[in-house]
């Protein structure tokens, strides 16, 4: 089984305040819900919003 990152969404729909950080610095700048849909969003180790949701796309065996 595959565990990825909280970045692997498949979906969103987020509001500030928001942000999505990697280990190391964040994915863009902050309050901006453009930068969920940037690339580096799957090296994610946290997101944050005031208001909305991420969807995940889970495979049934």
């Amino acid at each position: 089984m595959f565990i990825g990152k909280v970045g692997y969404y498949t979906g969103h729909s987020v509001l500030p305040t928001c942000g999505i950080a990697a280990p190391s610095a964040l994915i863009g700048e902050t309050d901006d819900p453009r930068y969920f849909d940037h690339p580096d969003r799957c090296k994610a180790d946290i997101l944050w919003f005031s208001k909305g949701s991420v969807e995940y796309t889970v495979p049934l065996p």
